[in-house]
């Protein structure tokens, strides 16, 4: 039997899809229901906001042949494979992969050769792009799909964060907006779900974000021991005798902690080493020799230095803290900072949260985090140790200005992208900040 592990691709296959089947039940009824709404998925880094995503795909399309009225059509559309490039080019690539999706779902629905310049051209038929494209969206309702009863679209999008530096991303999101909650037309029969990991999450929280009010966000959770143990113990049952131990089941949940990535790497390893050999210290040996510390590196590089400080805080206390507690550990970084670090820790997976206080959870990313990053935030007591400290960040600052206005300086001023340009501007407070907390350290206040 070919290993059923995957740890690089989503999972596409329903019988190795677990955990997350409530999510799924909760979107399908929204999508289906009269008052559908459209939603945000965040995640971190290969947490499962793709498989999600199919999985809903996957059952709404099984009711497509059921007589239901509207027709409810999912879309999905990865706007990493799709390399949408104009602001134009997405609506039409959206109307592209619907007269598809219509041909292999309707087949009955008659769509000549000429069906998608005719509504939606292959050039922007003027300025007024998301007006062309509202127009060609209802036409198509209307004129193509009739005798179906109506049409109900489910646009997920995927890897949102792959259009957020292009100078339109800005306009993109306030047409949205207008066809989500202002067109009368659209809005009854377009919802949309879109996916992505930080950028995303800054972009669409932010205050003033077009979508902040628009779209219900949903945050991914890691896998539950009762779940993690299915995906280590149902796909094996195929093949084994014998069930795995309790002690590979423990073993992986300890190393893991649920993250849905991990469980499938160590999962696809104990798989090629042989499910015969499978015990505790096996799976042990494959999360220390991890193969994919790259993987790693980004989710620091996501965390930035105020989530690295609190993760060391952590590990170095050794119990659980509440936010006011790194906040007045950690007084170098500035509490929007610690409160969108705490975010990100919890939307990768590496933290959790009881009784409003928090702790690390999973063996694997600990290890590697002591073992290349360091475990020792700097003790605000100390004020010899803060100065280091705060000249390293900004060190880290200053760099990280330098890369983002080497960016900005390939768009003229009126295409920068606004979520460029508000990053620019944070570094540059973060660094006035940082500077300041440096002169009073040396002035002894």
């Amino acid at each position: 039997m070919e290993n059923p592990y995957s740890y690089t691709q989503a999972v596409l296959e329903p019988v190795m899809f677990f955990g997350r089947q409530k999510e799924v039940a909760d979107l399908v009824s929204n999508f289906s229901g009269e008052r559908a709404h459209s939603y945000a998925l965040f995640g971190g880094r290969r947490f499962g906001k793709t498989s999600l995503m199919r999985a809903v795909e996957r059952e709404l399309l099984a009711q497509v042949a059921a007589p239901t009225t509207p027709k409810v059509i999912p879309l999905f559309l990865d706007l990493h494979r799709e390399r949408i490039t104009t602001h134009w080019s997405l609506y039409r690539t959206v109307l592209t992969n619907l007269r598809q999706r219509i041909k292999r779902l309707l087949p009955a629905v008659a769509l000549d050769d000429d069906f998608l310049d005719r509504y939606c051209g292959p050039t922007p038929p003027g300025d007024d792009l998301v007006g062309a494209f509202e127009a060609a969206f209802v036409r198509i309702c209307r004129d193509v799909l009739p005798r179906e009863g109506g049409m109900r679209l489910v646009l997920f999008i995927d890897e949102a964060e792959a259009i957020l530096q292009q100078p339109w991303s800005e306009e993109m999101h306030q047409n949205l907006r207008y066809l989500l909650s202002n067109s009368l037309e659209v809005r009854t029969r377009l919802q949309i779900k879109m996916a992505g990991s930080s950028d995303f999450y800054d972009q669409i929280t932010r205050a003033g974000s077009p979508l902040r009010n628009v779209l219900r966000t949903l945050h991914l959770q890691p896998l539950s021991p009762e779940a993690t143990e299915a995906l280590v113990r149902q796909p094996t049952a195929r093949v084994l005798p014998e069930p795995l131990s309790d002690e590979v089941v423990e073993q992986i949940w300890q190393q893991t902690a649920g993250h849905p990535y991990l469980v499938q790497y160590l999962m696809a390893h104990l798989w090629e080493e042989g499910l015969e050999r499978a015990s505790g210290e096996l799976v042990r040996e494959l999360a220390r020799d991890f193969e994919e510390e790259h993987q790693f590196e980004d989710w620091c590089d996501d965390l930035k230095p105020a989530g690295c400080a609190i993760y060391a805080l952590l590990l170095q206390q050794g119990q659980p803290l509440s936010r006011k507690d790194i906040y007045d550990a950690l007084p170098q970084h500035d509490r929007s900072a610690l409160r969108k670090a705490l975010e990100a820790l919890s939307y990768h997976g590496l933290i959790a949260c009881e009784g409003h206080r928090y702790q690390p959870i999973g063996a694997m990313f600990r290890t590697w985090f002591e073992e290349n990053v360091g475990a020792e935030p700097p003790l605000p007591e100390a004020v010899e140790g803060k100065t280091p400290h705060i000249q390293k960040l900004l060190e880290i600052h200053r760099s990280s200005l330098r890369e983002l206005e080497i960016r900005l300086a390939k768009y003229t001023e009126l295409e920068a992208p606004i979520s460029l340009r508000n990053q620019i501007k944070d570094e540059r407070e973060e660094i006035v900040r940082l500077e300041q907390e440096l002169t009073r350290l040396r002035q002894g206040a």
